[in-house]
């Protein structure tokens, strides 16, 4: 770094005496240098960077599927004039087990670019990775900017960023599954008891199932006096039912329609007791068959929809009496 300087001296009309001895002397202190840019070569220089966390909440339900498919995709945002060179290490922490799975992350970004770097199960364990359950990913690592042959500047307004994302849908396999709904409350109003109880004269279920899944299910409704028994030591049980596939497309596995399966179960008078409570609690078991090593094709906008309600009749005085609950 070579500085230069000028210095303008003179005795403003009066005599001096100039010796061989005299001299001048300057003392330059830097202790902090800051350039706005830069131009020319920079061999590999490095910016580092705090580890980050993400948490994933995954239901507990889910946790034995297996997946086949998975596409990982880093999108990367090179504002530097320079070609950087993110050495990352992504790692997947499966808390309950102890176990992580890491994928390293090494390619070179050309400058001034939009890059999306893609990872899938021919070219990382990003499958691998999933299959782990992680509930916390950990990202580490540093960038390195520039490569010791490029010629190009650098500012403090240049900048990189990034993004992660995993890309649905997956294929994927899992053994049978069962998945309880949350438990619902169904008051019953005093009239409604009073038929059950004195005047009951028959009752039905009537439901509507909608498929939007690629494959079947069956469904199981479950009725307890006590929210805490639903499940556990239920008063009716109703079920289970099976409920068709929707129709999907065999190439891609994706569902083009749903099937809906209209449900109407008479009920016998022992059935309808249980409507003799200011409360009744419901609950839905959903038991998914599992592929037997098939794989299928989910995608986020595949679901199963219930809607559901027991009509009573009975007869107060000489009416014939109707209620839904």
């Amino acid at each position: 770094m070579r500085f230069s300087w000028d210095v303008g001296f003179g005795s403003h009309d009066r005599m001096v005496t100039i010796k061989s001895s005299d001299f001048i002397d300057i003392h330059l202190s830097m202790p902090q240098l800051v350039f706005r840019r830069i131009e020319g070569r920079l061999n590999a220089l490095e910016i580092g960077f705090d580890p980050m966390e993400e948490t994933m909440d995954i239901p507990s339900e889910l946790d034995s599927l297996q997946f086949d498919q998975v596409l990982l995709e880093f999108d990367i945002n090179n504002g530097f004039g320079f070609s950087v060179t993110p050495d990352l290490l992504l790692t997947g922490f499966d808390s309950d087990t102890g176990d992580s799975v890491n994928i390293l992350v090494n390619e070179k970004i050309p400058s001034h670019s939009m890059t999306t770097l893609t990872f899938d199960k021919n070219n990382s364990n990003i499958v691998e990775f999933l299959n782990n359950w992680p509930d916390r990913i950990i990202i580490r690592g540093r960038v390195y900017v520039g490569d010791a042959m490029e010629v190009s500047s650098l500012s403090s307004e240049d900048f990189i960023t990034g993004k992660v994302r995993i890309e649905a849908p997956f294929s994927l396999s899992f053994p049978t599954n069962v998945i309880d709904t949350d438990v619902d409350t169904v008051n019953m109003n005093k009239d409604s008891r009073e038929v059950v109880r004195e005047d009951l004269q028959g009752g039905r279920l009537a439901a509507i199932v909608e498929n939007h899944l690629p494959f079947g299910v069956e469904v199981e409704m479950r009725f307890s006096a006590r929210d805490t028994m639903v499940y556990e030591n239920p008063q009716l049980i109703i079920g289970p039912i099976s409920i068709r596939p929707g129709e999907f497309d065999p190439e891609t596995g994706k569902v083009i329609s749903s099937v809906i399966s209209n449900i109407d179960i008479e009920l016998t008078h022992e059935d309808l007791l249980i409507f003799d409570n200011p409360e009744v609690y419901t609950g839905i078991l959903i038991t998914i068959p599992g592929t037997g090593g098939t794989l299928v094709r989910v995608y986020d906008s595949d679901f199963v929809g219930i809607k559901a309600y027991v009509v009573i009749r009975g007869r107060l005085g000489h009416e014939r009496f109707t209620s839904k609950e």
